[in-house]
């Protein structure tokens, strides 16, 4: 069997490509698999903020355009670029386990948040960073950066930034852990839906395919997938709205945390629910019942 699977070109989304091809080769090692790099709209403008230009799904339009016209199988998302409702010619097949979920702080000056002086300059292209950043320290001065990992990393080398934030998950794929200064907490900056996950999308009518990849899948990582996807969708929200939401698994029970911020981030809410692993997209719906009770709808501008 041969199967291509369409990536991007980027550094990092080669890395985790090449994760998913290792692990498939390890279930079926006489699979052929080949790379189809596509340069995305998201990777193309690079100029403008995502929420400017129209959220994450940028980075996954040209993608599932070579799904539709057959010119790959299967495709890579980093989960967290993924919008919480798909087409319906589309599903995630599989996701590997989860790796670390955590935002971390990167500066060649400071060893910390509490360190950065006031009036310094950190970079970020999220929205929810910039909205948990500024609750801890409204004193800063928040400037959007885009651009791949080493992109970002030689502004802040070239001093153009005092700090960035960036994903913990990303960093050590590539072997550059040794950038982070200081990994933030989970319950200060409550990461992206999906932060640290690798999706596998294809087509719905691939049943071959969607076969293939439970072997795969990370039922755990799965499990966790559902309950902060269904939580966003059930907030109406978007990979650019200021929210975040965390699930973990612990003794055969799921235990969502999310939270929501205004944008200039002074006000946050949070709700957390636990149930049975089965009931993973239940407990992101009632978590999202509870932020709406508290406000959520108008600190997200829905």
């Amino acid at each position: 069997m041969n199967i291509k699977i369409a990536t991007r070109g980027s550094k990092l989304a080669l890395v985790q490509t090449n994760l998913i091809i290792a692990a498939l080769q390890q279930q079926c090692p006489e699979l052929k698999i080949e790379k189809l790099e596509v340069l995305t709209t998201g990777d193309q403008i690079q100029d403008r903020s995502l929420a400017e230009l129209g959220g994450k799904g940028l980075f996954i339009k040209g993608l599932e355009e070579r799904l539709i016209t057959g010119e790959a199988d299967i495709a890579m998302h980093s989960l967290k670029d993924v919008p919480p409702t798909l087409d319906d010619d589309f599903c995630i097949a599989a996701v590997l386990e989860r790796q670390s979920p955590h935002d971390v702080l990167v500066s060649e000056k400071y060893a910390n948040i509490a360190a950065l002086p006031a009036g310094a300059i950190v970079g970020t292209s999220s929205v929810r960073r910039k909205a948990a950043l500024l609750q801890l320290r409204s004193d800063l001065e928040i400037r959007m950066i885009r651009g791949n990992v080493d992109t970002r990393l030689k502004k802040l080398s070239d001093g153009q930034f005092d700090a960035v934030i960036l994903a913990e998950a990303g960093l050590k794929r590539l072997g550059l852990e040794q950038h982070v200064k200081e990994v933030l907490a989970l319950n200060s900056f409550t990461p992206s839906v999906g932060q640290g996950i690798i999706a596998i999308e294809c087509l719905q009518k691939r049943h071959d395919l969607i076969e293939l990849l439970q072997k795969i899948n990370h039922p755990q990582t799965y499990a966790i997938m559902r309950a902060e996807r269904a939580m966003n969708r059930a907030l109406n929200a978007s990979c650019n709205s200021p929210l975040g939401s965390f699930a973990t698994i612990s003794s055969d029970k799921l235990h969502l945390l999310g939270v929501v911020w205004s944008l200039d981030g002074l006000q946050r809410i949070e709700a957390q629910q636990s149930g049975a692993i089965k009931d993973a997209e239940k407990i992101g719906v009632l978590a999202a019942e509870d932020l709406i009770r508290q406000g959520a709808v108008k600190l997200l501008g829905l």
